[in-house]
């Protein structure tokens, strides 16, 4: 860790002389195992127990100074890759808070408010590994399709594949299992959907062969997928009506895009400000708006609008509050020309399409194209949202001031797809450019995931108390 300066206070102190100047000899003395006192010099048994008790006392002293004392700022380094704020107290102790990722973490508080509606079949098989297509049609997680919906897709989808499905909301809890990977309560407070199991543990393991599923059909799609907490004025955590996952190719790309690997790791938006690009409009999608979910926009925005116009768009359907959010869709190859996982920064190994005229490419850098994955998440019909705000935009660590609401939207998602089933939806409807909804897997398929009633509608009460 490089060293830090604690900014002068307006009584400053004496500071002492660095006790490597003072005891530089004593060390290089108690390196080959020797101490002297005066002129009496120490067995190294005698040496080991003058350590021993040097060490105690220093554990005595650090347990006692971290008790009080009012906080000051220094700037901190963690292995060159997340910067924060540490706030040091007068007599030497310090916490740390990571300012990348905005609130700091509550402290581990393990994972709450589940889903109390969710049926037993959600998490049926929760325990059982990756299973085959055989196996999950025999289970119920995918069904025949419909007579009502013929080749089990809606026909052509012009120049881009596409596959959509329904899930509700899991659970929330204070961790990432990306940006802090086994370090648990670390993080502003994440809702969940997708694997039933997810937290700061998860792992490409984990969740490809544990956990029930909040999506349609269960087990077939582990993913997880998590965003910031949406909070109202008076703090209570928000649930959606609903989310809709749209996974999508690039215009002109449906036949080159590929399979979506296990385990692969994505971050979309700004936890800091969202910026928009107006180069990539289309692509670099992560904003607010009061929509219909089809042609109807009268607000498109960085930012939670105080309110929605009230009644129905132009195509008939209600108008309301919507996040959206869509991610990289090209990515980098290791030698063998396997895509890359992740990387350090969790963000450089994945990328956005270029752009000539309305021609769309991968980067020679990031060659691998994969579908675009876009959050739809609908809120509840109010008459106001003033003072609703993610968790993200609030209590960012000392220096960082709050966000205007709603402008550190960004989410993550982790790859847990059952790859047969994931094989079908990119062969089915990706690559032919089909278009396929609410589970639809594509013609030819003969099977649908299995939805959950009321396409995973939520109908519970919406705003719930935080533990």
């Amino acid at each position: 860790m490089a060293d830090s300066k604690v900014p002068n206070s307006k009584n400053p102190q004496k500071v002492p002389v660095p006790l490597s100047t003072r005891f530089q000899s004593r060390y290089r003395s108690l390196a080959a195992g020797r101490l002297s006192f005066g002129r009496q010099k120490l067995s190294p048994l005698q040496t080991a127990g003058a350590v021993g008790l040097f060490v105690a006392i220093s554990i005595s002293i650090v347990l006692l100074v971290r008790a009080s004392g009012p906080n000051k700022t220094i700037a901190l380094s963690l292995n060159g890759a997340t910067t924060g704020q540490v706030a040091s107290n007068s007599d030497g102790s310090m916490t740390f808070s990571d300012s990348m990722v905005g609130m700091p973490g509550m402290g581990d508080k393990g994972t709450f408010l589940r889903n109390p509606l969710l049926p037993a079949r959600a998490d049926l098989y929760s325990n059982q590994a990756e299973a085959n297509l055989a196996t999950l049609l025999q289970r119920g997680a995918t069904i025949a399709c419909p007579s009502a919906f013929g080749a089990c897709d809606n026909g052509s989808a012009g120049p881009q594949g596409q596959f959509r499905t329904y899930c509700a909301y899991s659970h929330f809890n204070y961790d990432d299992p990306i940006v802090h990977f086994n370090d648990p309560g670390s993080s502003h407070l994440h809702m969940y959907w997708g694997n039933t199991l997810t937290n700061a543990k998860t792992t490409k393991d984990s969740l490809v062969n544990t956990g029930g599923s909040t999506c349609e059909g269960f087990e077939a799609n582990r993913s997880a997928y998590w965003m910031p907490a949406m909070l109202d004025a008076n703090n209570k955590a928000v649930i959606p009506h609903d989310i809709y996952m749209y996974y999508k190719s690039g215009n002109g790309l449906a036949a080159q895009t590929n399979r979506m690997p296990q385990g692969l790791q994505l971050l979309a938006g700004n936890p800091n400000g969202n910026n928009a690009n107006p180069q990539y409009p289309e692509f670099e999608d992560v904003r607010w708006s009061c929509e219909t979910g089809s042609v109807s926009h009268p607000y498109d925005g960085a930012t939670i609008p105080d309110t929605c116009p009230a009644g129905n768009g132009a195509d008939g359907f209600p108008i309301k509050l919507y996040s959206l959010i869509s991610f990289p869709t090209c990515l980098k190859v290791n030698p063998d020309g396997t895509p890359v996982l992740s990387s350090p920064d969790h963000r450089s190994h994945a990328t956005i399409f270029q752009s000539s005229g309305s021609t769309l490419s991968c980067p020679s850098t990031h060659p691998y194209i994969i579908p675009r994955i876009t959050y739809l998440v609908s809120w509840p019909i109010e008459s106001s949202y003033k003072g609703w705000h993610l968790s993200a935009d609030r209590n960012r660590g000392t220096g960082n001031p709050d966000l205007p609401n709603g402008l550190s939207l960004h989410a993550d998602w982790m790859g847990g797809w059952n790859n047969g089933i994931m094989d079908t939806w990119i062969n089915k409807c990706i690559k032919p450019s089909r278009n396929c909804a609410s589970g639809q897997l594509g013609e030819g398929s003969g099977i649908q995931l299995n939805r959950f009633p009321g396409d995973n509608a939520y109908t519970g009460p919406n705003h719930l108390t935080l533990p």
